[in-house]
């Protein structure tokens, strides 16, 4: 056929490989399904990776193909970005990462739009997300708090990151609140498939983990909290910045000098992974 493409020729196996390259660019994703319809069929089968905001043609493109999204990543105000995200298929939705400064001013909550989104969020990928990266807050909701209502219903999170922001967490230092805690106890109770856990800017001064499926935990910003209990028997990394690490190791030497009946007695000799990681290689507290 007069200007036919070497790559049509090629089998449907061969594209895909090749198209995958070619995942997170919807642009030429379009121009390559808009070639022909064997293309458009394999691009089908890829899995789609978008970051918003998009051009309206590329949302619309998206939209009426109904393309199934693995992906979503987002950094803009949800009032600005809401009708960009409406229209996409994201039934099979495997990572969702959804972070901006969306909080009201004058309160310690997210803004209703942004609320809004995550609830569309809910309601079709429930199922099938896996990782899921978040701003919460700490308003009341059925079990305890809304947030733990919200991110309790995606039964099969593998990893979770939540973003907390420094209004929370004054807020609730100046008041010596706890919240935050129960919040994430409630997290790891509810969430049996969860291995990744990372938290910024964490409210209180003291945090306690419990879960037996744990295999990272991250704590970032947060560096006048202690950690003060790891129930967590699968634990293998711990991801902290550089100045709370070298106070923890501080405190472990310290306690180690004086005594044993501390909850780090039994902590095994730490090996470094990196300038921002400390891989624990062993942790078992009674």
């Amino acid at each position: 056929m007069r200007g036919e493409s070497p790559l049509q020729n090629l089998p449907p196996e061969i594209l895909e490989k090749i198209f995958k390259f070619f995942a997170s660019n919807i642009k030429q994703l379009k121009h390559l399904s808009d070639t022909c319809r064997k293309f458009a069929d394999v691009i089908r089968k890829i899995h789609i990776r978008v970051s918003i905001p998009l051009e309206e043609e590329l949302i619309r493109w998206l939209h009426t193909t109904s393309l199934r999204l693995h992906s979503l990543t987002n950094k803009e105000i949800a009032a600005y970005i809401q009708d960009q995200i409406g229209p996409l298929n994201i039934d099979t939705l495997k990572t969702a990462r959804l972070v901006s400064f969306d909080y009201q001013s004058r309160k310690c909550e997210v803004t209703r739009h942004y609320w809004m989104l995550l609830l569309h969020f809910s309601r079709h990928c429930s199922v099938s997300l896996r990782r899921l990266e978040l701003n919460a807050d700490l308003a009341p909701g059925i079990k305890l708090f809304r947030f733990a209502d919200l991110i309790t219903s995606f039964k099969n999170l593998q990893r979770l990151c939540i973003h907390f922001s420094a209004h929370i967490e004054l807020n609730q230092r100046i008041l010596h609140s706890n919240d935050a805690q129960k919040l994430i106890d409630v997290i790891l109770a509810e969430l049996p498939h969860l291995k990744v856990l990372n938290i910024y800017t964490f409210p209180p001064v003291r945090i306690s983990l419990e879960s037996p499926g744990l295999i990272e935990f991250g704590l970032f910003k947060s560096e006048l909290t202690s950690i003060v209990q790891l129930k967590t028997p699968a634990l293998r990394r711990l991801n902290v910045g550089e100045d709370f690490k070298k106070l923890l190791l501080s405190n472990l030497h310290q306690e180690r000098l004086t005594s044993y009946s501390s909850v780090h007695r039994t902590l095994l000799p730490v090996v470094y992974s990196g300038a921002q990681i400390v891989e624990w290689v062993r942790w078992t507290l009674r």
